[in-house]
């Protein structure tokens, strides 16, 4: 029954093989991975929650009086974003990687929480790393130019999972994760367009009731004269700033399965291991 239920990674997929595996994944493993989540993930999803809510309230004090203390304030929390989305992002990251390495090593349903959680111990240096270049590099070719930092993002997206699951060295890593991509990079950006504005849409039912807020307020405001959301909208956007964090593990399982997928173009290593099975 195991072996029925195995979903192959070492497989050529297009497009919407990707897409649909992607969420074939997601139930199949739903309990373990999610349960991982919220173990070692949610705690820094809520931490960049308070931050995104914080810089909220921020902003929504300084519409209509100007104050250089809370716009100080503001530039503190919008820069402390920067490290609580690295340190959420390389969490999701990691978990979704290492839960791959398990899953390709043993299969399905053969590997608990607690697995996942010292296979993060054990690399969580290198995950760390990775997603601190990763997000430098992508930023830095953002603020240049818009191209480049989509160029970069999406050439070094497998980065981490070729760094965990090919045990090769960083430089290494690094250079093949261009070499993957780079004939297939429209392919590849397509995948994570599509994946992220899913992931987005989803997002935005979490962001409902702050919009709703919002719009109350406005509403009340028109007749007391205070216009500003308040501070249950920046509460609420910073709860639904914790659910869309922890949606993101949909982005990188994406991700997981296009390099499968570019790497099986490449090397063609799971028809040979089913040629050495047959043999």
């Amino acid at each position: 029954m195991e072996n029925q239920n195995y979903i192959v990674l070492e497989k050529e997929r297009d497009f919407g093989d990707i897409f649909s595996t992607t969420f074939k994944f997601v139930r199949q493993n739903f309990k373990t991975l999610a349960v991982s989540l919220l173990i070692y993930v949610l705690p820094f999803a809520i931490l960049t929650g308070i931050v995104f809510s914080l810089y909220q309230n921020s902003a929504l004090s300084i519409v209509g009086r100007p104050d250089s203390g809370i716009a100080v304030n503001m530039l503190i929390y919008l820069g402390l974003m920067m490290p609580a989305l690295w340190l959420s992002y390389a969490m999701i990251s990691g978990v979704v990687t290492v839960f791959f390495k398990l899953y390709q090593s043993r299969g399905a349903a053969s590997f608990t929480v607690a697995d996942v959680g010292a296979g993060l111990r054990k690399n969580i240096g290198k995950i760390l790393l990775t997603m601190l270049v990763y997000m430098f590099l992508s930023g830095v070719g953002m603020l240049f130019c818009l191209v480049p930092g989509i160029y970069l993002g999406v050439c070094l997206s497998p980065l981490l999972m070729i760094y965990l699951l090919e045990e090769k060295s960083f430089n290494d890593s690094f250079s093949y994760a261009f070499q993957l991509v780079k004939e297939n990079w429209w392919n590849t950006f397509l995948i994570l367009l599509v994946i992220s504005i899913v992931v987005g849409a989803l997002s935005y039912i979490f962001y409902i009731p702050a919009y709703i807020s919002m719009f109350a307020s406005i509403i009340t405001g028109a007749q007391t004269g205070q216009m500003a959301p308040g501070n249950l909208f920046a509460i609420l956007s910073g709860g639904a700033m914790v659910f869309a964090t922890l949606l993101q593990c949909l982005l990188w399982i994406a991700i997981g399965f296009q390099y499968f997928n570019l790497k099986e173009k490449k090397e063609h290593t799971g028809l040979m291991n089913d040629l050495e099975k047959i043999g």
